[in-house]
């Protein structure tokens, strides 16, 4: 899935499937302050979490 946002934010167009595998993945993972890391060892190929209370533990 990174690798279609990655072509759409650099303005390739995506087919209709692939548009719409993205924004149900854009869905699951969207929280505030998400981080995304490729990890192809993962059954996904990618671990993501949000970073919700890490500037007041960091504090």
């Amino acid at each position: 899935m990174l690798h279609l946002e990655a072509r759409r934010r650099g303005g390739d167009s995506l087919n209709p499937e692939e548009s719409a595998r993205l924004k149900r993945w854009l869905d699951e993972v969207h929280l505030p302050s998400a981080v995304v890391h490729y990890d192809p060892e993962t059954v996904d190929g990618y671990v993501s979490s949000g970073l919700e209370g890490l500037h007041q533990q960091n504090s």
